[in-house]
C-alpha cells in the first residue's frame, strides 16, 4: 500500500511523461504537414513557429531535438529527459514513395534513459520500426 502523496507524486509524473509523448506526436504531425508545403522535413533550426504555437519548447521535464535525414526524407523528435529515472520518447516521419503521404510513430524507452538513441532507418520493408530499447 503506498501513501496519499506518494501516490499523486507517481500520477504527476506520468503526467509529466505523458505530455513528452503527446508533443512528441505534436511534432510529428507537424513535419507531415511541413513537408506537404516543402517536400522535405524541417530540422530544428527550420522548424516552424507556426506549425506549434510557439515553436518546439522544452518543459521543466523534457528537452526536445528535432532532426531529419541528410536526404530530408526523414524525420526524427527526440525527448530527453531532463533527470535521471526517466523514459525518454522519439518521433519517426517518413515520406512514402507517393510523395503525398507520410507514415509515423512514436517510440518509449523500455527502460529511463538520458541517451540519446541511435537513430536507425526504416527496415528494407519500409515499415518504421522502433529503435533498439524503445517500444
Amino acid at each position: 500500500v503506498i501513501s496519499g502523496e506518494e501516490y499523486f507524486s507517481q500520477q504527476a509524473r506520468l503526467a509529466r511523461q505523458s505530455q513528452a509523448k503527446i508533443t512528441i506526436g505534436t511534432i510529428n504531425r507537424a513535419q507531415q504537414a511541413y513537408i506537404l508545403e516543402y517536400e522535405e522535413f524541417a530540422s530544428s533550426d527550420e522548424f516552424p513557429a507556426p506549425l506549434l504555437g510557439e515553436g518546439v519548447i522544452d518543459s521543466e521535464h523534457y528537452t526536445y531535438e528535432v532532426q531529419r535525414s541528410d536526404a530530408g526524407d526523414v524525420a526524427y523528435a527526440i525527448a530527453t529527459p531532463n533527470a535521471e529515472g526517466w523514459p525518454s520518447f522519439i518521433g519517426i516521419v517518413m515520406q512514402q514513395a507517393e510523395g503525398t503521404m507520410s507514415q509515423q510513430i512514436v517510440c518509449e524507452s523500455t527502460e529511463p534513459t538520458r541517451q540519446v538513441p541511435s537513430i536507425a532507418l526504416p527496415d528494407a520493408s519500409g515499415d518504421l520500426t522502433c529503435p533498439t530499447g524503445y517500444e
